[in-house]
């Protein structure tokens, strides 16, 4: 396929099962379908004690997404 100098290729789309939003009080975990809409989500207050990176992997786990 020839493009016109200056074209960009788009890259194909891929949209992620599961986000992460961590906000300053709270954080999001959210389930997306095929086509990128929210399915599912849930909010969680924040565990400083914890701390976000051990919070975040506890919560991934306790809803059965891998960390991997």
């Amino acid at each position: 396929m020839k493009r016109d100098e200056g074209e960009l290729l788009a890259a194909p789309r891929t949209t992620p099962a599961v986000v992460v939003d961590i906000g300053s009080t709270q954080v999001k975990i959210a389930r997306l379908d095929r086509n990128g809409a929210i399915e599912s989500q849930a909010l969680h207050p924040r565990d400083f004690d914890a701390g976000i990176a051990r919070q975040v992997e506890s919560l991934l786990e306790r809803g059965g997404i891998s960390i991997d």
